[in-house]
């Protein structure tokens, strides 16, 4: 099986997907593998200019630099206006070898995936407001059919999202902290940023198995990510528990569809071998960021072995589960945002004002007979007289008093 696999990759996968990454060779991560290996290799040659004149602190070596914005977005533009020419031309030509990630034969049921979350809801799921909830199965509505019978690039999707709110929430942090409005979230930041990191592995081995090779995904995913960012941004604006709320609801279903995979592709994971990144990842000499992000453990109490892709799903699934602890810690139980029958009226408010306000022009032109009528007058009189008779404002200020009591 081992051999078969590593066929599927060498035919088919590009040089930045090939069979060498998925099976031992040194990682290459990046969108431009080629230049990362030769100024990599130029800097090997020159270890000498990188030598400390220091013999207790060592300097850390450099790393690849990024270039400037629109260097990086001329070179972008570039590479991805030829693969949008190679979609088009496959989207005609069926013919030729499968490739990766398809040629794993993976299967994953959307139908299997609600009936687990049915089954399985997450802890808490009782207090996610209207709101919150509609915008989440919109989201899930969209992504169940973006990425029918394709697993791992539906994994690839959810990954490259899954960063995208502890970029927002340490961006939130920063400005609370230089305005002076909130100093005490330096540990916090950490958290997200292990967080982040964490993420970002699972990223990573999604594409060592091809999960971005085709150009609508990664279109898909890179602008979902930019409007996720700035979604989460607005609704941290109105309240930090929200934004924890929502993002909760995304890493449980991150950890369904994770367990859904591994029960049905079970055997087939079991012959198939880890990854070297996430063999490097999990397997490593330097555990502490994987310590940092589970808040709910001690750290090095979780330690996991990864032989093959069974291992490393089952423990992407693991990983999943304790994001989810981590973002309802991350919820002030104090603020009325957290009480769902809050939000909920003040959406139905919020809501029933917009109506109003578009619609106020014909309600306006409805009324106007009446108000023009001498009825109305009448009725309006006898309306003063009667508020006189039962003093409306004592009552009124009874009910507040009884309210603020």
């Amino acid at each position: 099986m081992v051999s078969t696999v590593k066929s599927c990759w060498n035919m088919n996968l590009s040089a930045k997907l090939n069979a060498s990454t998925l099976f031992g060779a040194p990682l290459v991560s990046g969108t431009y593998p080629s230049k990362v290996r030769v100024q990599r290799a130029t800097r090997s040659t020159n270890e000498d200019k990188y030598e400390t004149s220091y013999e207790t602190t060592p300097k850390p070596k450099p790393r690849v630099k990024p270039g400037s914005f629109f260097a990086l977005a001329k070179r972008n533009f570039s590479t991805e206006a030829s693969e949008i020419g190679k979609a088009f031309v496959r989207v005609f030509d069926k013919s030729g070898p499968e490739r990766a990630p398809q040629c794993f034969g993976f299967t994953l049921s959307n139908e299997a995936i609600m009936q687990y979350e049915k089954e399985n809801p997450p802890p808490g799921a009782e207090d996610t407001p209207y709101s919150i909830q509609v915008l989440y199965d919109v989201v899930l509505f969209f992504v169940d059919r973006l990425f029918v019978d394709r697993a791992i690039e539906r994994f690839w999707f959810l990954e490259t999202v899954a960063r995208t709110p502890y970029f927002s929430y340490s961006t939130m942090l920063y400005i609370y902290e230089v305005l002076g409005w909130w100093r005490r979230s330096s540990e916090l930041r950490k958290v997200h940023f292990a967080e982040e990191w964490n993420e970002y592995h699972h990223l990573l081995i999604m594409e060592s198995m091809g999960g971005d090779r085709v150009w609508i995904d990664r279109f898909f995913a890179q602008h979902s990510a930019v409007a996720y960012y700035f979604a989460l941004v607005i609704l941290w604006l109105i309240s930090p528990t929200l934004a924890y709320n929502f993002s909760e609801l995304i890493e449980a279903h991150a950890v369904d569809t994770y367990l859904q995979f591994v029960e049905q592709n079970e055997a087939l994971l079991k012959t198939i071998p880890a990854p070297r990144v996430a063999r490097e990842y999990y397997e490593g000499d330097d555990m502490y960021l994987f310590d940092e992000f589970m808040t709910e453990r001690e750290p090095g109490s979780r330690r996991v072995k990864v032989e093959t892709l069974y291992d490393v799903f089952q423990t992407i699934a693991e990983d999943e589960g304790e994001h989810v602890k981590t973002m309802a810690a991350c919820q002030d139980e104090k603020t009325p945002f957290k009480n769902p029958a809050f939000i909920n009226a003040f959406t139905a408010l919020f809501a029933s004002a917009a109506v109003i306000n578009a619609s106020s022009s014909q309600i306006m032109e409805a009324i106007e007979p009446i108000l023009d009528s001498g009825a109305f007058a009448d009725i309006a009189d006898a309306a003063m007289e009667l508020g006189e008779f039962l003093n409306v404002e004592l009552i009124v200020d009874s009910i507040l008093s009884l309210l603020m009591f």
